[in-house]
């Protein structure tokens, strides 16, 4: 499964995610998933036997601010209901012993206070129905997002489980432009190396130019997102550049010199050993890379 810090999820795809954040947070032997096939889940997706139940959602479309607030709002107070409606049979056999004593709705993203404000409501309500199963004396109902869940993300993240898969983010030809002006000393560098390597016009350089241009500029963009987001592969990513890079005055000696890209490639295969970012993030990387190489003077052709 791929992941994204921007991810539109599916339904039943958000649900295996966090039953697997859950695994991973309170170990295999103290999480219990519930399936909700045979007369739905009543209004828990899985419990823990330190004494929280958790129900996932998410809208599988996107949503304004006050709708997502309005879809989550809702979705709590369905839940709640059927954990406080269930009170007579289907709980108390599933729980067993096990006292509530948070009821947590883990959603993608949790933006709004007065959710909050909701689900202290909905705590009221659940300490007024005196549940058999809940822990009236110190119960709440609770509301969690994926950047509880740090820890465990990365750690599915490390054994393959998921793969982080970034988006490109679009750019204009005006920020093309304000690259370009801000790079101005290194343009004519990169239209000189480019002409050595094959005859051609003066356009054929200048959109070739352009183009590695845009390429830097996804693979600044992308280096940005993972030191905000996910700053242990930043530090893979960035680690292995630097390696490559060192090998470059080295190879510049031998007999056969590498095209951009080869050069290319092979960073991105020494970036592939490096981490486990998806291939086509990987790929936009390294290519880049090498645009930002070409620029500088790190790479160049006789």
């Amino acid at each position: 499964m791929e992941i994204s810090p921007n991810k539109v999820w599916e339904r039943k795809e958000w649900e295996e995610h966090v039953n697997d954040l859950l695994r991973i947070k309170h170990g295999q032997e103290n999480y219990v998933p519930i399936p909700d096939r045979h007369n739905g889940d009543a209004g828990i997706e899985g419990f823990s036997f330190c004494g929280n139940a958790y129900q996932a959602f998410c809208p599988e479309e996107l949503c304004t601010m006050a709708q997502l607030y309005e879809k989550q709002r809702d979705k709590m107070t369905t839940d709640i209901n059927k954990f406080i409606e269930n009170k007579d049979n289907v709980l108390s056999s599933i729980l067993g012993p096990t006292k509530i004593r948070r009821w947590i709705l883990v959603v993608p993203n949790h933006l709004s206070k007065h959710l909050n404000a909701h689900a202290s409501t909905k705590t009221a309500e659940v300490i007024a129905a005196q549940l058999p199963y809940v822990d009236s004396t110190d119960f709440h109902v609770l509301v969690w997002d994926r950047s509880t869940f740090k820890t465990e993300e990365s750690e599915l993240l490390e054994q393959g489980i998921r793969v982080l898969r970034l988006e490109r983010k679009t750019i204009s030809d005006n920020d093309i432009s304000a690259y370009q002006a801000d790079k101005s000393e290194f343009a004519s560098n990169i239209e000189t190396k480019l002409s050595k390597l094959k005859p051609a016009s003066q356009h054929q350089i200048e959109k070739a130019r352009d183009a590695m241009f845009k390429q830097a500029i996804y693979a600044q963009n992308m280096l940005e997102d993972l030191k905000q987001e996910y700053p242990e592969y930043h530090s893979q990513i960035t680690s292995g550049v630097m390696e490559r890079e060192e090998k470059l005055h080295v190879e510049y000696f031998e007999a056969q010199q590498k095209s951009p890209t080869q050069h290319a490639t092979a960073l991105k295969e020494a970036l592939a050993k490096k981490s486990k970012l998806h291939e086509d993030n990987l790929d936009c990387i390294a290519t880049g890379t090498v645009a930002d190489w070409l620029m500088r003077c790190n790479l160049d052709f006789e």
